[in-house]
């Protein structure tokens, strides 16, 4: 009688253990869904972030290509009219002179914007890796923890 008693208390025991062990898979699991869902908002906010910013430096670019190829056709057309004008030599060469400056300030702008671009580009790369690789650890917590519960707990 007192050996029943004591195996039935052992038993007791073990199940409690194995209910509380459940419990904490359950609240860890949870944890763990709700930080791959941060982190997957996280990333989903980062590569709009890094969209959007990518977007305006295109438009950036872009409107500094224009500035560029508006400054070259003007310096074309300078160029032609002193050609054809060699008498007006000095008040070209004063005009030539100012385009040139301006051709090379908005080289310097595209060529920033270009480099900034890159930077942008890098720095968003090198988030997303990162936000992947946080996401790969997390999905791995889960997946560990699922096989934890299956094993504490077979169906």
């Amino acid at each position: 009688c007192w050996r029943s008693s004591v195996a039935q208390a052992g038993i007791a025991s073990a199940i409690g253990q194995v209910l509380r062990e459940r419990a904490a898979s359950m609240q860890n699991l949870g944890t763990l869904c709700e930080q791959l869902v941060s982190l997957q908002a996280q990333m989903s906010l980062t590569r709009a972030a890094r969209q959007e910013e990518q977007t305006k430096l295109d438009q950036e670019a872009r409107h500094a290509g224009l500035e560029l190829s508006a400054v070259l056709r003007a310096t074309e057309r300078r160029r032609e009219a002193c050609m054809e004008l060699v008498q007006r030599h000095d008040a070209t060469v004063i005009v030539n002179e100012a385009c040139e400056q301006d051709l090379a300030g908005t080289q310097a702008k595209y060529l920033a914007v270009a480099r900034e671009l890159s930077m942008t580009y890098e720095s968003m790369s090198r988030c997303e890796a990162e936000a992947r690789h946080r996401l790969c650890e997390c999905e791995a917590l889960v997946l560990l923890a699922r096989e934890e519960q299956e094993v504490l707990h077979p169906e």
